[in-house]
């Protein structure tokens, strides 16, 4: 067994437990959707941007297959994470939009660390409630 699985018990057809292997090595994605509290549009919406630099929420919207309001959605969970930033641009023909950048990839891991952190004193106070009795 690889240093990335651990056994599980399941019940067997004898009646006794089997083990069998369960993979324990986190996808990026559910490493991010665990530490920011993020859905799987957020997610898309990101990886759209990592992608695309600079895009508008319509471009945003066409890339990913969701509409401009669950696009801004996203944008805002993400822009309160710190994972995107918004600026504005202003149009040729008067007026303004705004376009998204998702954050570099450094101050990226910097925030993953950060929120992982946060996320494992949170499971460790949820843990203690749990198993140590109250008064």
């Amino acid at each position: 067994m690889s240093s990335n699985t651990v056994e599980s018990p399941r019940p067997g057809l004898s009646g006794r437990e089997e083990r069998t292997a369960v993979s324990v090595t986190p996808e990026a994605d559910d490493v991010l959707s665990v530490a920011f509290d993020l859905g799987t549009h957020d997610l898309r919406v990101y990886h759209a941007l990592l992608d695309r630099p600079s895009a508008t929420t319509h471009e945003l919207a066409e890339v990913v297959g969701i509409d401009r309001s669950n696009v801004n959605r996203s944008l805002g969970r993400l822009r309160e994470r710190d994972l995107v930033h918004r600026r504005r641009r202003l149009l040729q023909e008067g007026g303004h939009c705004y376009v998204y950048t998702a954050t570099e990839v450094e101050e990226a891991r910097e925030l993953l660390r950060e929120g992982l952190d946060a996320w494992a004193e949170r499971a460790h106070d949820e843990l203690r409630a749990v198993l140590v009795p109250g008064p």
